[in-house]
């Protein structure tokens, strides 16, 4: 297949006043240079072919572009790092820089760098061989079409050959370097997590042993929690119903206050009605008194009248003298009577003074009654609600507890899955 059209060369290269360069100091690669029989003679040749290169670069790197588009990643890797339009211009001067007829530190060095970008970009050996003898062929065509003598195309596709040959070596040993790097980098990547884990391990195993004790040690406290809970719980219940009875106790004084005011609002009822039969009887007493004082006045003035008539009036004076006894009789009666309703009245006074204390005490009894009533209301009440958060608290401790459960199951599985970590990590070493 030709891909350019024929030009008119001349048909002898003159290698004569060709400078060229191979630098023996990088005794590193000097054997390579002697295996490959990669000389002075063969830069010479590259050197002077360089302008017909020059003059096709643009022809070569899109061939060499067009060509990758047969592999998806490739394109992907291009699209991912860069552009298709700045790499052309990289490979523009490096296949250039190849016909420089110099072979330089700084030759070794640009390499170098090719290599670790391709192992930056995932770009693999296999394509760069394949893409680099694409590259090869399209540079051998140029020759055939544009060295005339045979002798020159001979040594000029060998002088190619080789170039591309130590280019490829150079770029893979140093892949191969690198690569070499990030397996050791990740072999000591590897023993340092090794390390890490097994350390992190020894903790973690350490820290869950602790943790499981500490977790014993606060389900044996929930536990213990949840016994005050239902004792707590318990006393609130029997603290309600003591509160129930005392506040029916409460409300019995209470009406047996009530019953007792009653009874004292009859008794002073009943002394009241007692005082006016008293007062009545003490009226009645003092009439009576006047009757017998007339009576006597009477009997006193007819016997004064039976002793003016004489003899006649003996028997007179006989019967006013009775009547005057009896009088005397029926007025000591009367002062008697009267002094015992008087001591009865100043008793009964007495009686409704000590009634009205006692009426003041029940009224004040019952206040503190009422009082105490609403406070064992207020007792009952509170109760309840400690009743209420008792258990809930015992509901919550309850909970509690089983999440610590389920905690100390999840710190086994951790114990465990420690263990298996530890093995593993040793299993990278």
């Amino acid at each position: 297949m030709v891909l350019f059209n024929k030009m008119r060369k001349p048909t002898s290269m003159n290698l004569n006043d060709i400078k060229v360069e191979i630098d023996t100091t990088q005794t590193k690669y000097t054997n390579q240079l002697q295996l490959l029989n990669l000389t002075e003679q063969d830069l010479k040749y590259l050197k002077v072919f360089k302008p017909y290169i020059q003059e096709k670069i643009h022809t070569v790197v899109d061939h060499f572009y067009n060509a990758l588009y047969v592999e998806d990643s490739l394109i992907q890797i291009i699209d991912r790092n860069s552009s298709v339009d700045k790499l052309k211009v990289t490979l523009r001067n490096h296949v250039l820089d190849m016909f420089n007829g110099v072979i330089n530190k700084e030759f070794f060095e640009k390499r170098k760098r090719i290599a670790q970008v391709h192992v930056r970009i995932g770009l693999k050996t296999q394509w760069y061989i394949g893409a680099f003898q694409n590259l090869l062929i399209t540079i051998i065509e140029i020759v055939h079409q544009d060295v005339k003598d045979p002798n020159d195309q001979l040594y000029l596709i060998r002088a190619i050959t080789k170039m591309c040959t130590f280019e490829q070596q150079l770029v893979l040993e140093e892949f191969e370097n690198v690569v070499e790097a990030y397996k050791v980098q990740i072999q000591r990547q590897k023993e340092q997590i090794s390390q890490s884990i097994i350390k992190s391990t020894e903790s973690l195993a350490t820290v869950s042993e602790q943790t499981n004790v500490t977790f014993h040690l606060i389900n044996d406290q929930s536990q213990e929690m949840t016994s005050y809970a239902m004792k707590t719980a318990e006393l609130s219940i029997s603290a309600e119903e003591k509160a129930k009875v005392g506040k029916i106790k409460i409300v019995n004084q209470h009406q047996n206050m009530l019953s007792i005011r009653n009874t004292i609002d009859d008794i002073s009822s009943n002394i009241s009605d007692l005082l006016r039969v008293t007062n009545d009887m003490e009226t009645i007493i003092g009439i009576v008194t006047g009757i017998a004082d007339q009576t006597n006045l009477l009997s006193l003035n007819a016997s004064i009248e039976a002793a003016r008539a004489g003899e006649y009036g003996k028997g007179f004076s006989v019967v006013a003298e009775e009547v005057r006894k009896l009088s005397d009789q029926t007025k000591q009666s009367v002062e008697s009577v009267e002094h015992l309703l008087s001591k009865n009245k100043e008793h009964t006074i007495n009686l409704v003074d000590l009634l009205e204390r006692v009426n003041e005490e029940v009224q004040l009894g019952e206040k503190s009654m009422n009082e105490t009533e609403e406070q064992f209301s207020q007792i009952l009440n509170v109760v309840n609600e400690s009743k209420v958060q008792s258990e809930l608290m015992k509901k919550e401790i309850e909970r509690l507890h089983g999440v610590i459960s389920e905690l100390a199951s999840s710190f086994n599985e951790v114990t465990y899955s420690a263990d298996q970590l530890a093995l593993v990590a040793k299993d990278l070493e």
